[in-house]
């Protein structure tokens, strides 16, 4: 499901943001991260692109505009919009979304809706709390510098003129999320209706948290929020009881939660916590009417399957190799017989997977693993190389193309904007490179295990 999410800065550093796109930042204290040797860390897997702007000058650009039309120059002053479509993370795997459709989709977004601004659009695929979900950021100056048409959601004379600035009314913010829904489905993604309250309301930080709890859950474990449980303990009782007093009773004695009834809302009480949760915040589905209505047999609850669910089985069927773990090593193994027996058949189908692996790549001996992985260490080295002097000459244009004395300018953003792309082949690349050297060092590892392992047994016979 694709989400829309709207900022507003009045931070006259329109750098800020750029920075913020390309350089990792800590989550808590928002300065950027530097590596060992004290250099700023770039961020992986980016396609930035600018729209009547480049995006090494953009500050630049948007406060020679906001000079030229006199706007933006009060400290209280809105300077920048930032509008984020996050894509649900399902659609990499079952639609092959990739990034370079997400800054497609940006770049569409941007010039239909946003027409007249200077635009930055970046897009990222490390999503929120590791998520790794693709999404993309359209940052633009808040006054628009060109005539552009009107559109169905202006309703001032100066909503589309060149020197007046961007409004985000609520008319606007349902208008956007209606064009992002009609552009997901277009493409066949995962979508939800933006636009009407929620069945199940399941909030961006509910969503990213069961996904944590459902990676981090053992096998046949149950790891759900306790809004979760909470929904499903509801689904059951409505369905299950004969009136509202049924309902609350069994909600109580099955499931320990206290129903309140408040102006014809419901509270629930969770044991263990005072604050109780409301019907809104679970969705419309959880509220008084609904409820009775599924008690009384009007209507039944949909089936529902959990976004954790199908990302959760997804990122592990990804993981093709991983790594066998000693049983020896292992406190719990030898205390627990059980646990030592479900290590063992936990290792032998990795061995499988990594057997599989070698016969894919074609790979014979453990020197092989050692060729590739030289191999891959080389290349690895070659694309930090090429890294460093594309960067470079990326920044020795945007020292250029700030001293505005350049004759020729729009050559110059033509050869920076092929260097932004050639930047980020290689960045795709950097990425793919670790992923296949982390494969093949499991590989080496779990091949080692088995060899020692095997020696082992042949000691004992």
């Amino acid at each position: 499901m694709a989400i829309l999410k709207h900022i507003a800065s009045r931070n006259a550093h329109y750098n800020d943001v750029i920075e913020y796109l390309e350089y990792e930042h800590d989550a808590k204290s928002g300065k950027k991260l530097k590596d060992s040797e004290g250099n700023y860390i770039r961020r992986e897997d980016v396609l930035m692109e600018g729209i009547l702007c480049t995006p090494a000058t953009f500050e630049i650009e948007c406060l020679a505009a906001n000079i030229r039309y006199g706007k933006n120059l009060d400290r209280k002053d809105v300077k920048s919009h930032s509008y984020i479509i996050s894509f649900d993370p399902r659609d990499a795997a079952d639609n092959g979304l990739t990034l370079e459709d997400v800054q497609k989709f940006g770049m569409e977004f941007a010039r239909k809706y946003f027409p007249g601004h200077q635009a930055v659009v970046c897009s990222h695929a490390d999503g929120h709390n590791g998520s790794g979900n693709l999404h993309c950021h359209i940052v633009f100056n808040s006054l628009r510098i060109e005539k552009v048409p009107r559109e169905e959601y202006m309703n001032q004379i100066s909503d589309n003129l060149p020197g007046y600035k961007h409004r985000s009314t609520k008319k606007v913010t349902r208008f956007l999320k209606s064009k992002v829904m009609e552009m997901c489905r277009e493409r066949g993604l995962y979508q939800v209706d933006l636009l009407n309250p929620a069945g199940a309301r399941i909030t961006s930080r509910e969503y990213y948290a069961s996904l944590r709890l459902a990676e981090n859950a053992q096998p046949g474990e149950k790891a759900i929020s306790k809004k979760e449980e909470l929904r499903q303990a509801i689904e059951y009782c409505a369905a299950h009881s004969k009136d509202l007093d049924d309902f609350k009773t069994m909600m109580e004695n099955v499931y320990g939660f206290t129903v309140k009834e408040s102006r014809g809302r419901f509270s629930f009480l969770i044991p263990g916590r005072e604050r109780g949760i409301t019907d809104r915040q679970l969705g419309t589905w959880y509220r008084k009417p609904f409820i009775e209505s599924v008690i009384a047999g009007k209507v039944r609850y949909p089936d529902r399957t959990l976004p954790s669910e199908k990302a959760v089985r997804r990122k592990r069927q990804e993981q093709r190799i991983k790594r066998i773990y000693d049983i020896s090593e292992n406190p719990k193994a030898m205390e627990s017989p059980g646990y030592a027996y479900v290590m063992k058949l936990s290792n032998l189908k990795k061995t499988a997977e990594t057997l599989n692996y070698m016969a894919e790549k074609d790979i014979h001996s453990m020197s092989n693993i050692e060729e590739r992985l030289e191999s891959l260490a080389d290349a690895l080295l070659d694309n930090a190389e090429l890294l460093k002097e594309t960067e470079a000459e990326m920044a020795g244009i945007e020292a250029e193309l700030k001293s505005g004395k350049l004759p020729d300018s729009k050559e110059k953003q033509a050869e920076y904007r092929k260097l932004i792309g050639r930047r980020n082949t290689l960045y795709e690349d950097r990425s793919q490179l670790k992923k296949d050297m982390k494969d093949m060092q499991t590989a080496k590892d779990n091949l080692q295990k088995v060899r020692g392992r095997q020696k082992r047994n042949t000691r004992e016979i």
